[in-house]
């Protein structure tokens, strides 16, 4: 009789991410509690259990280390720049924030690195935990809820464009698995995290899900492919156009959404209330930087000097105008130097089709053009899924490294 092995790190783990994707710190201090004590938790347990996994790290050293060194500076960055913000317990609590999600990053990177299974198992409880929050969802929420962010807020405690960015960068990772995997599971699991994506009436969201699809096809496929699937996709987004605009329900949902999206872009005359003031609060960001531009105003310096301005504590719903506007050229610098410096390592590699490289730059580029709509730089589920990427790109090198030791072998056996 085969004996049930028990893992303790996989144990950890899982309930980590459960904290970290059902338990949304921002609901109550109770559950932000909870995901401080299990990230605390899981560094511990790597932290202790270092011999085991110190081997993970130092085969992918430049990459592993490079990703440590820019979250722990973020840290120091914001830590210091509580110091000069005005209200050092409300910046010092965004800087708590950033610490312990930094510590579990942190150990999910040690765990993970190089191990192509150990990403799987990563992913395959991210999509299984998203589906149970989904069902929770379906049952909790009357529907006159969806799309209004505080009835969403008070029977799910989740904020719902949150709840639509965790199944829209989980549709990446389906997709990710899908490609590697080659099993219906994960076309279910897609459209498990499109239908979050739906339900939360985001747009960032449902752009994300869409483009990041069309992203993957297009880069994961030959030519002949790739014009049938441009053919293919362009007849379906007629037809979904089409379908969303002429029924009601879809349309309140996210049809109206989408559309004032496209005035805003397009024409002056967008009446929709959440991009006007969205623009507004860009405004105000930017003249607040142009006064300190070198230093800023401190970590949640715009939420703390708006505060006079409309009345309630608020983000400029911009990560650039936000990193600018707090922390000056010196943060701005410092935070999106990574992002392109990862962007460039992938950027010529897609097309050689490898599924991890393609991953990672989606997942990058999605946040480096999307984070013109929300502020992420120390959210703990957006970290997650970029610490996910980095990752993917750990697997990308040891299957290089594999490959060229293989080549090597067969030209010494041939001479």
């Amino acid at each position: 009789m085969n004996k049930i092995k028990i893992r303790p790190d996989r144990i950890i783990i899982f309930l980590y991410v459960f904290i970290l994707l059902a338990f949304q710190y921002y609901s109550d201090r109770m559950y932000k509690a909870l995901n401080y004590g299990f990230a605390l938790l899981l560094f511990l347990y790597i932290f202790f259990n270092m011999s085991r996994y110190n081997n993970n790290i130092c085969k992918y050293c430049k990459i592993a280390y490079g990703y440590i060194l820019w979250m722990v500076s973020i840290v120091i960055l914001m830590f210091a720049a509580s110091f000069w913000s005005g209200d050092f317990n409300a910046s010092f609590g965004k800087t708590l924030i950033m610490f312990f999600s930094t510590l579990g990053q942190i150990s999910l990177l040690i765990w993970c690195s190089g191990n192509k299974e150990r990403l799987k198992y990563l992913i395959d409880i991210s999509i299984l935990i998203a589906s149970f929050i989904l069902i929770k969802a379906l049952v909790a929420t009357p529907f006159f809820a969806y799309g209004n962010q505080k009835l969403f807020m008070m029977y799910n405690k989740f904020d719902k464009n949150m709840f639509a960015m965790m199944g829209a960068f989980l549709s990446v990772c389906a997709l990710l698995m899908y490609y590697n995997e080659k099993k219906l599971i994960y076309v279910i699991g897609w459209l498990m995290m499109i239908f979050i994506v739906i339900l939360g009436c985001s747009r960032k969201g449902v752009l994300i899900a869409i483009l990041s699809w069309l992203m993957f096809v297009f880069f994961k496929n030959n030519f002949i492919k790739k014009t049938i699937y441009i053919i293919a996709f362009f007849v379906i987004g007629i037809l979904l156009i089409k379908l969303i605009m002429s029924n009601t329900i879809l349309y309140n949902m996210i049809g109206e959404r989408l559309y004032n999206l496209y005035l805003s872009f397009f024409s002056s005359n967008s009446n929709d209330v959440s991009i006007n003031e969205r623009k507004y609060m860009i405004e105000l960001g930017l003249n607040l930087f142009m006064k300190k531009k070198i230093f800023g105003w401190g970590t949640d310096g715009f939420a703390i000097q708006m505060q006079g301005v409309f009345g309630r504590y608020v983000y400029s719903h911009c990560n650039y105008v936000e990193m600018l506007c707090n922390f000056g050229i010196i943060g701005f610098l410092l935070y999106y130097t990574y992002y392109v410096k990862i962007i460039k390592a992938t950027v010529f590699q897609i097309f050689k089709r490898n599924t991890y490289v393609i991953f990672s730059f989606i997942i990058f580029f999605m946040f480096m053009v999307f984070e013109y709509g929300f502020v992420s730089y120390y959210e703990i589920m957006h970290n997650f899924f970029k610490t996910l990427a980095i990752i993917s790109l750990t697997c990308v090198y040891d299957s290089e490294k594999k490959y060229q030791k293989i080549k090597k072998e067969e030209h010494v056996v041939n001479v």
